[in-house]
């Protein structure tokens, strides 16, 4: 068994996984990072509330935030910090497609806005519920193919040379 550094990988990181982390998040743009810190924050509060709350706050935010209200930031999580370390442009693009579902479902739910609810709060839709579903992840959306993402994701003069 040979004993000996492989000069082909790179060596481990005095501080494990958090000294590779923290340069890459705070190479990434400002965009990236607030996209994936609001990420973690919707997340947290959701499975707070989800595990902690109480039936009735869950029931009195369902109608202005939907039944999962993190579904697409949970699955997003993943794309934006694998975006920060290999910048391909593809990952930002599944993180488009998981708002776009998103905004899909808010549009959906619009849809069913006066609909009968059976005085059900997990039936019912508020007129607020769009910012949620439709406003907010098509901002994300326009933020994260912004000028200073464009140029994150660009391949770099050094390697094409």
């Amino acid at each position: 068994m040979n004993l000996e550094p492989d000069s082909t990988r790179t060596a481990a990181h005095p501080y494990g996984w958090a000294g590779r982390f923290l340069p890459a998040f705070l190479s990434a743009p400002p965009v990236l990072r607030a996209f994936a810190v609001f990420s973690l924050i919707v997340i947290a509060a959701d499975s707070a509330i989800e595990n902690f709350g109480s039936k009735h706050l869950r029931e009195v935010i369902v109608p202005f935030a939907g039944w999962a209200p993190d579904m697409p930031y949970m699955f997003s999580l993943f794309f934006a910090f694998s975006l920060m370390f290999s910048r391909n442009r593809i990952q930002r693009y599944v993180i488009d497609l998981l708002l776009l579902l998103q905004i899909i479902y808010g549009l959906w739910q619009l849809s069913r806005i006066h609909g009968e609810n059976f005085h059900n709060p997990y039936l019912t839709v508020s007129p607020w519920q769009p910012i949620w579903t439709v406003l907010i992840p098509l901002s994300w959306i326009v933020l994260l193919h912004s000028p200073p993402m464009n140029r994150f994701l660009q391949p770099s003069r050094l390697a094409q040379a």
